[in-house]
């Protein structure tokens, strides 16, 4: 069975409509649970826990293979995720553990619940969740964390993350306070700051803890992130303040490398030995994509110091359904062990084995299966905005529309009254569409923008295409 690990809180806030979104706050990621996300390319955000960094949000986001979407408007929400163990005793797969996923009528990820299976009672007994809620341009602005109270069977409150964005909806503050039960009151503990340089990307992270003594925060942790021109990320360099020598020393690195299509290829950790005064490798990842892109297979190593080399840990294998694109899923805020910013079809199965020392050959362990619902769009409210503009509407040879959350770019489609979708492109903010080669009529949109989804209707005037 896998090492259990609590789920944590704050930033890639996404559901497939903000994906893109925010970098998890500061420290360098050391690989813990084997449930729960360890894939460094897509992490459910914990700014308690140092270094877990959202790879690609940070760095490259790479193409989505021309934008890949069914034609249809049935998209499919991911509401659950079942993990299972081989068990060698019975000779099956025994269901252990069970993530659950509610949304609001935007489709936004509102709650998250991970239970395990009690064989006693015959059913599935919560042992934690996640309350998220939003501010009205879509960005996720708190996230309460409770754990089950086996004792007093109720919840119980236990972190509380509260993020602060830019203009631009970019992470800018992620402040964490915990539970205090004999105050019945939330008290600071950390927070993170974020600075970003000129492409755009964060640059350093700022770590500060509470000091209830003298009722102020104290910086003691810092990382840098290093990109290539492309705007990879090449590197996360971690700082721990050492207050006898006032003096910032490093501490953990984490080094990136990628195929020539830009795909992660490697994440290496290492750490600072300073006995030899050298980096001294300690977990390695690698990753293998399929022909259409996706995460095919992610492989775990740690390095054996006497044997010189990577011994096997872990090996993760990934399926998919072909028949669904990214953009036709609704996703929660996080999700199993997934790589958001790597899988451009709908991912069904994840088939984790070990290294077995003895046979030397890889052993099944578990697999997680991801459980669907189709959602009809053209029953989804809109978000209402007054400051979204959809213009001319009727339109004639072309259309604009500008929506306000920045410069960042967003996805539109359309599509025609039987749900046949007729187009779906890439559009930049108060760009000018052309749309002469649609008929007459009328037809649904959906605008997926960085934070939000806007859905309607748009009429085609004049018939300019026969």
């Amino acid at each position: 069975m896998k090492t259990r690990l609590t789920l944590i809180a704050a930033v890639l806030f996404v559901m497939s409509s903000a994906l893109s979104a925010q970098t998890n706050p500061a420290g360098m990621h050391k690989p813990g649970s084997r449930k729960t996300m360890k894939n460094p390319v897509m992490r459910h955000a914990d700014p308690s826990k140092p270094g877990m960094v959202n790879v690609l949000s940070i760095g490259n986001k790479p193409a989505r293979m021309g934008n890949l979407r069914s034609a249809g408007v049935i998209r499919q929400r991911l509401d659950s995720l079942i993990w299972q163990g081989w068990d060698d005793l019975q000779n099956e797969w025994i269901a252990y553990d069970r993530e659950e996923y509610s949304y609001d009528a935007a489709g936004r990820n509102t709650r998250y619940i991970d239970s395990e299976w009690d064989d006693t009672a015959g059913e599935w007994i919560g042992y934690m969740k996640s309350d998220y809620s939003y501010n009205a341009a879509g960005d996720m602005t708190e996230e309460i964390q409770w754990d089950w109270n086996y004792e007093f069977s109720q919840w119980v409150k236990s972190l509380k993350y509260e993020n602060t964005y830019t203009a631009g909806h970019d992470i800018l503050l992620v402040t964490e306070s915990y539970w205090e039960e004999s105050s019945q009151e939330w008290a600071p503990e950390d927070k993170y700051d974020y600075t970003y340089g000129s492409n755009g990307k964060v640059s350093l992270i700022m770590r500060y803890y509470w000091d209830s003594g003298s009722e102020q925060w104290f910086l003691y942790n810092k990382v840098g992130y290093t990109y290539n021109g492309s705007g990879q990320l090449l590197q996360e360099l971690g700082y721990y303040w050492d207050d006898g020598a006032g003096i910032w020393v490093e501490f953990d690195k984490v080094e990136y490398e990628y195929y020539g299509n830009g795909f992660i290829e490697t994440v290496t950790y290492l750490t600072w030995n300073e006995a030899t005064s050298s980096w001294i490798p300690w977990w390695k990842d690698e990753f293998t994509p399929d022909a259409s892109g996706n995460v095919d297979e992610m492989a775990e190593y740690y390095w054996d110091e006497d044997a010189g080399e990577w011994i096997g840990s872990y090996l993760d294998k990934y399926s998919y359904n072909s028949a669904y694109a990214f953009d036709d899923l609704i996703l929660p805020y996080l999700v199993g062990d997934m790589a958001f910013d790597q899988f451009v079809h709908m991912p069904v199965l994840i088939d984790e084995q070990t290294w077995d020392e003895v046979s030397g050959a890889w052993v099944d362990s578990d697999k997680g299966t991801f459980y669907y619902s189709p959602q009809d769009i053209t029953t989804i409210p809109h978000v209402t905005s007054s400051t979204l503009q959809l213009f001319p509407n009727p339109a004639g040879e072309s259309l604009t529309i500008s929506w306000p959350e920045g410069n960042h770019e967003a996805t539109l489609t359309l599509y025609d009254l039987t749900g046949r979708m007729v187009m779906s492109c890439e559009v930049g903010n108060n760009e000018r569409l052309d749309v002469s080669g649609l008929r007459s009529g009328s037809y649904y949109y959906i605008l997926l923008t960085h934070n939000s989804t806007y859905s309607g209707k748009v009429i085609k005037s004049g018939d300019t295409h026969h």
